[in-house]
């Protein structure tokens, strides 16, 4: 019985440990997906035809 409890354990810490490294990535370097740094191409506007 002792070997199923540290098995179950061992599971459960490797899942806690996989879920923080995923929501400490996700926090850290979801600032990047966003780039602010250069300023957006301006939308030309098509010109009208008389």
């Amino acid at each position: 019985m002792q070997a199923k409890t540290s098995e179950g354990l061992e599971v459960l810490a490797a899942v806690v440990v996989t879920a923080g490294l995923v929501a400490g990535n996700l926090v850290l370097f979801s600032p990047l997906r966003v780039d602010n740094r250069v300023p957006p191409a301006p939308v030309s506007q098509p010109a009208e035809r008389p």
